[in-house]
């Protein structure tokens, strides 16, 4: 039996799991994926440079980010949460835990292990590729 590819099936996974985020984040104020991910490293302290190279975006793209995410009332200025941004990533959070409970059933702590181990490495080979 011939075995796929590795490359075809990660991406296969990852627009699984995008259009699962999307379609669990349509029922908060979170506005998008690319949104979810910022409010999440911005409420953690990540650096801007942290945040541009976790979402491959350049600072003017951060920057339009930023700005509509403070015109929607999530953030007060850029990384600085709102009220309103707290309360919205705490319950999307939530809807996101739920949703995604069962991603891993079935699945060995071992073979976990060794997934992680496997996508950080692909991750690295493809930045350094991208670095070029």
């Amino acid at each position: 039996m011939t075995q796929r590819p590795l490359p075809p099936v990660i991406g296969a996974t990852e627009n699984t799991l995008g259009a699962l985020l999307a379609q669990t984040l349509r029922t908060s104020t979170i506005p998008s994926p690319r949104a979810w991910v910022y409010l999440n490293l911005a409420v953690g302290g990540a650096p801007a440079s942290v945040i541009e190279a976790t979402l491959q975006l350049d600072t003017d793209e951060i920057a339009e980010l930023e700005k509509d995410l403070i015109a929607q009332g999530l953030l007060h200025a850029p990384r600085v949460l709102s009220a309103q941004g707290t309360a919205g990533l705490d319950t999307a959070r939530a809807l996101v835990s739920d949703a995604t409970r069962s991603l891993t059933d079935g699945v060995s702590e071992e073979h976990e292990e060794i997934a992680r181990q496997v996508l950080d490495t692909i991750r690295t080979n493809a930045l350094k590729l991208l670095a070029r």
